[in-house]
């Protein structure tokens, strides 16, 4: 049946099923009708009633016809869609869909490659999970942003992880997209530019190399220009084409005038033109860098020595275009290598020189210890008598000689150390000039007479009795030089003469010592100056002495100002020293002529028996030795004495003594002792007040050693080893300037 509809919508329908239906819902409608309160009043015909069934099974064929359109356009769209997720996973850009929470609900094969996964691997993860940590925030902030703008796609390049720890860059553009239910989604899409970045990371990497070997390049070049070395090029006809500051220095010569020049006109050497012209003809062989040394002469005149390298300048090309030259003056090192040479000569001779000082000592020391040591051991036996001995050749007699030889060696290392240490001081007081000559000689005269040779000393013209100086000091000179004569003269005489001269414009004190000894060769007085050196071997072996003699009296000279000086010597034939000094004359002082005979001195008595001691003394030392042999020769000059054997003790034995109503008269205390010293003891009694009178004993010889002593609160100073008779005269004389303080005060 065909029906039109007011539409003029032409319809075809099968009639059978549609008037089944058409007659079906009429009669329904009409039972509708009836059973309707209002179907009394309008009553419908069955004509209208037909009309209407038609009309409504019009349109349920209408609605019908439209869902099946409806099917067709799902069917269709299904096809679409298979068709859009095949063309999805085939596309070389990485995509995924994220729910609100940032989820996976979605991702193509690309990515998956991307991130080194499977699809399942991605699908229901965070998509965080899969971006570097670094850039994390540039990803939220992304996310953040498209949240609040809901604008359109936004990218931003970050870096993936990819399961085998690796990343990838990726340019993220993301995008909104509407969900089901009203919801938000994320469409993500990843381009890869790991390549991309590569390049970029490796044109940058091109870039700073390039920078730095430009900065390299000016920076090597500023370098040449202003080394202190002399660089130079030459071109292939051996002309300079360029020249540093440093070759200017060297050679005096302006850069622009270098230019066109040969090196060794320049440098103005004919050492330096065939040094240079022999190092260029070897580097030109070679073709490689060569090096030598040079000697040219620089602009000031003077002549440098350089330690030349040469080599070939190359072309892009490898050919050869010229040579560079660096040249380094070594003349500095080179003199420091001839001074550290020379040193070191100087070194190995000193070495030799003190081994055979140390031999010397130990001859020197041991000798007089085995004379000191075996004539001990007879006086102990009783083997050893006097009887029909002469003076000096009794056991007692050797023994003290020895011992005061072993002291004047140790006085003579003692002073030379003083001296190298510069710790040595002299004094300039009033000096008796002519008693000190006179005592020099009788000191020696017994030695001379006893090799039988001549003595003299006498005045060659008018000198001052006293003169300002150091005594002590001078007495040593006198007796180094003097007794040397003496000790290697053998025959014939030994003369000191003393005069005045005038040195410039200032008078001089001048003293000759002339002898007939064997002499010295020119060799050995290039040594006799040295410490720890004498002529040779032979003269320690046949004269004995520690070779220090000539050292010390040039030195102390020295600090007189004044000097010792070899004015002749000759093998065989004798030697001739002089010593000068400043002439100071004190007022008062008056000129003699000659030297007046000097009385003769009565022997002295080594026990002082002229000499008593009164009083209580305290003797404060820690050696036992030394206690026994000072409180024997204190107790034999009729002291009373007591032992104290350290600081402490004598303290509380003094403070006894006081509070006993007995005090002591005098303190003779060691300076070194345990527990508390001398200097300690003298400081602390006198901050208590006391007057007690202190001598001090010290093996410390020296002049400051003194000082220190009476700066710590000591009276007097005696050294070490004690002389028996001086100590005496010391001690009697501050008991009696004791008794006068206690007298006084009572």
């Amino acid at each position: 049946m065909t029906h039109k509809d007011p539409g003029s919508v032409e319809t075809t329908i099968s009639a059978a099923p549609i008037r089944l239906e058409l007659r079906a819902r009429a009669e329904r409608h009409l039972a509708e009708r009836a059973n309707s309160p209002q179907a009394g009043s309008d009553p419908m015909s069955t004509e209208e009633a037909l009309a209407a069934a038609h009309e409504l099974a019009v349109h349920q064929i209408e609605l019908e016809m439209q869902n099946q359109e409806l099917r067709r356009t799902q069917s269709a769209l299904e096809a679409s869609r298979a068709e859009y997720f095949e063309l999805y996973d085939l596309v070389p850009v990485g995509y995924c869909t994220l729910d609100e929470t940032g989820t996976v609900v979605r991702a193509n094969l690309c990515l998956a490659s991307l991130l080194g996964v499977t699809r399942q691997n991605i699908v229901g993860r965070r998509l965080t999970s899969f971006v570097h940590h670094e850039d994390q925030d540039a990803f939220y902030l992304l996310s953040r942003y498209l949240n609040v703008t809901q604008s359109g796609p936004r990218s931003q390049e970050l870096r993936l992880l990819r399961q085998d720890g690796t990343t990838s860059w990726v340019n993220l553009s993301m995008g909104l997209l509407p969900g089901e239910q009203g919801k938000q989604l994320r469409s993500l899409a990843f381009s890869d530019i790991t390549s991309q970045k590569a390049a970029e990371a490796n044109l940058r990497h091109i870039q700073l190399v390039a920078k730095a070997v430009s900065d390299r390049a000016e920076s090597l070049a500023e370098i040449a220009r202003r080394t202190t070395n002399a660089v130079f090029i030459v071109d292939l006809k051996g002309l300079l084409d360029w020249v540093n500051e440093g070759f200017s220095r060297l050679t005096g010569v302006a850069l622009d005038q270098a230019i066109g020049r040969r090196p060794s006109d320049i440098l103005n050497c004919a050492t330096a033109d065939a040094g240079i012209a022999l190092l260029m003809e070897r580097a030109i062989k070679s073709m490689s860098p060569v090096q030598g040394e040079i000697v040219c002469r620089s602009g000031g005149g003077t002549e440098a020595t350089l330690l030349m390298e040469i080599a070939p300048l190359r072309s892009e090309s490898g050919s050869v275009k010229g040579f560079m030259a660096i040249g380094k003056d070594i003349s500095t090192r080179r003199a420091v290598e001839l001074e550290l040479s020379a040193a070191t000569t100087r070194a190995e001779a000193a070495n030799r020189a003190k081994s055979e000082f140390l031999a010397n000592m130990s001859h020197e020391i041991r000798t007089p210890l085995t004379a000191i040591l075996g004539f001990a051991e007879l006086l102990e036996d009783g083997k050893a008598h006097d009887d029909g001995m002469q003076d000096g050749e009794r056991p007692i007699d050797i023994i003290r000689n020895a011992g005061s030889h072993l002291l004047t060696v140790i006085n003579d290392i003692l002073d030379l150390s003083k001296i190298e240490a510069e710790m040595l001081t002299v004094e300039c007081i009033d000096t008796p000039l002519t008693k000190l000559l006179r005592d020099v000689e009788h000191l020696l005269r017994p030695k001379a007479v006893g090799k039988g040779i001549g003595l003299a000393v006498r005045l060659r013209c008018p000198v001052p009795d006293r003169i300002l100086s150091d005594p002590t000091r001078l007495r040593q000179i006198l007796m180094n030089l003097l007794g040397n004569a003496v000790k290697f003269t053998e025959s014939g005489s030994v003369a000191m003469v003393a005069g005045v001269e005038t040195v410039g414009t200032a008078p001089t004190l001048v003293i000759d010592i002339e002898d007939t000894g064997p002499g010295m060769s020119s060799e050995q007085t290039t040594r006799m100056f040295q410490p720890f050196s004498q002529a040779d071997t032979s003269v320690t072996r046949n004269y004995g002495g520690a070779g220090l003699g000539l050292v010390i009296s040039r030195r102390l000279a020295n600090k007189l100002g004044g000097d010792v000086t070899l004015l002749r010597t000759q093998p065989g034939i004798g030697s001739y020293f002089r010593l000068t000094l400043p002439l100071n004359v004190p007022s008062g002082s008056v000129s003699v002529t000659r030297l007046e005979a000097d009385p003769v001195h009565p022997a002295r008595d080594n026990n002082s028996a002229g000499v008593r001691l009164h009083g209580r003394v305290l003797l404060a030392e820690d050696g036992v030795d030394n206690q026994r042999l000072i409180a024997h020769h204190l107790r034999k000059a009729g002291a009373e004495v007591e032992i104290a054997s350290n600081g402490c003790a004598a303290l509380a034995m003094i403070d006894d003594a006081v509070a006993s109503g007995k005090p002591f008269d005098l303190l003779v205390t060691d300076i070194q002792m345990p527990e508390m010293d001398g200097y300690a003891l003298a400081r602390t009694l006198r901050e208590r007040g006391s007057i007690l009178a202190i001598i001090a004993l010290t093996a410390h010889a020296m002049a400051e050693d003194r000082e220190k002593c009476l700066a710590a609160g000591c009276d007097d100073y005696s050294s070490k080893p004690i002389d028996s008779a001086g100590l005496i005269l010391k001690c009697n004389e501050w008991v009696g300037k004791q008794s006068h303080t206690k007298s006084a005060t009572r």
